[in-house]
């Protein structure tokens, strides 16, 4: 049993260090490509030891890419605390501009956010929501999250206008929800 586990750690340190000097080299798509396969390969049994191996590295374009099917993967699998752990790092190393890998990702996360830092990570993210999801059945949903958060959470009232206003001229249907009209009167108020 011992001797299987050294073997395993082993074998994913020198994995992983090929990764590494490929990755140092410049050859981000071989290293990526890389990778996947090898995560596919074990079924994503790896996946947490190799994420964070490359999110110690010193160029963490490699991490930071992995990380978007690795968060998908861990709201999957309802481990938020581990997928938050992994956006946070995610965030802050790509200078606070990240994209989930899908819509659903990105609402199960705001579902979740707890702490005002994430409610924060989560307004930039939901703010580019339409961007980054076009024709997304829930982008009126996504964006009203955006100035919920940006506007009570943060207490961002000119953001959470911009937001509602952008809401109320894309998404005309908006104005029968409750949260939208709540929302809309709060800041409105908070304009006079």
């Amino acid at each position: 049993m011992l001797s299987a586990r050294l073997a395993r750690e082993q074998e994913l340190s020198e994995f992983s260090a090929q990764l590494y000097k490929i990755s140092n080299a410049g050859q981000q798509t071989k290293a990526w490509e890389m990778l996947e396969q090898r995560l596919q390969d074990d079924n994503y049994t790896s996946e947490a030891d190799l994420f964070s191996r490359t999110r110690n590295w010193e160029n963490l374009r490699l991490a930071v890419k992995a990380g978007q099917g690795f968060i998908e993967r861990l709201v999957e699998r309802k481990d938020f605390r581990t997928a938050w752990n992994v956006l946070e790092f995610c965030f802050e190393a790509n200078h606070k501009d990240y994209r989930l890998s899908s819509g659903e990702t990105a609402i199960a996360m705001s579902g979740q956010a707890e702490t005002r830092s994430q409610k924060s990570m989560m307004a930039t993210i939901l703010g580019h929501f339409e961007k980054d999801f076009p024709n997304h059945p829930q982008t009126a949903a996504a964006l009203l999250t955006a100035a919920r958060f940006t506007a009570h959470d943060l207490g961002n009232f000119d953001g959470g206008r911009k937001i509602i206003a952008r809401l109320q001229s894309t998404y005309p249907e908006i104005h029968s929800n409750k949260t939208f009209r709540a929302l809309s009167a709060i800041l409105m108020e908070a304009d006079s």
